[in-house]
């Protein structure tokens, strides 16, 4: 089933990397074995799909920089750094690493900590967060509450479809760390399709599914995203 392109709305999709304070990226890839963000994005062979294929087979941006309405583009949502430098009040996880994606605008952020500068003012989709203490209401992969989102399992579906399944309660909010771990709810060759804030529809189709030995097995998500206008 091909997807459907409606309008001609440019969207960005990209990873944003974010300063550590030590002079270095902490999204950037590194060289460390079994550190996810090491790897290069994914080119969407898994699932047969081309990120470079706009809808009706016009040629896409191939970059991801670029993306029209309806578009497939790729999208990595790394895992958050895991610390034990984090602290439990009133059910939030302050100083836990984090990652946000804006569906809005098909981008992804990590290497930050909740509470900081970074996150404060920032009204992300999707946080995605490890807390080292129980008790956080909100961790895991958690979609913000006025969100609509469904679980699908064709990556070729319409917008219209989407929409309808983003209205089936069928996801769990948040997927706790516990079933993140052991991919039983976000696993590869699986779909989840969006309602926004501002009425437009979005899927994240899961194509590659990485966990990390050195970041307590969390995993890194590399999509292929849509978003309709």
């Amino acid at each position: 089933m091909a997807v459907a392109a409606i309008g001609g709305t440019l969207l960005t999709a990209h990873l944003t990397g974010n300063d550590t304070g030590d002079g270095t990226d902490a999204s950037a890839p590194s060289d460390t074995p079994g550190n996810p963000a090491a790897e290069q994005a994914d080119d969407g062979q898994a699932s047969g799909i081309d990120p470079t294929a706009g809808p009706g087979g016009d040629e896409g941006s191939g970059s991801g920089e670029e993306a029209v309405s309806g578009e497939v583009v790729p999208l990595t949502i790394h895992a958050p750094r895991y610390t034990e430098n984090a602290t439990v009040a009133l059910g939030t996880c302050y100083g836990a690493g984090i990652t946000m994606v804006e569906l809005e605008t098909l981008t992804a952020t990590t290497g930050i900590g909740y509470g900081s500068h970074q996150h404060v003012g920032a009204d992300p989709e999707i946080v995605y967060q490890a807390c080292p203490e129980p008790g956080v209401e909100d961790d895991g992969f958690h979609i913000a509450p006025e969100v609509e989102a469904g679980r699908v399992t064709d990556p070729r579906i319409s917008e219209e479809e989407c929409r309808e399944a983003a209205r089936e309660p069928t996801l769990p909010n948040p997927v706790p760390v516990a079933d993140i771990v052991r991919d039983e709810t976000l696993h590869e060759n699986m779909g989840i399709c969006f309602v926004l804030r501002d009425g437009s529809t979005a899927l994240l189709w899961f194509d590659k599914v990485t966990g990390d030995p050195h970041n307590q097995e969390l995993r890194t998500y590399r999509t292929l995203a849509t978003r309709w206008e």
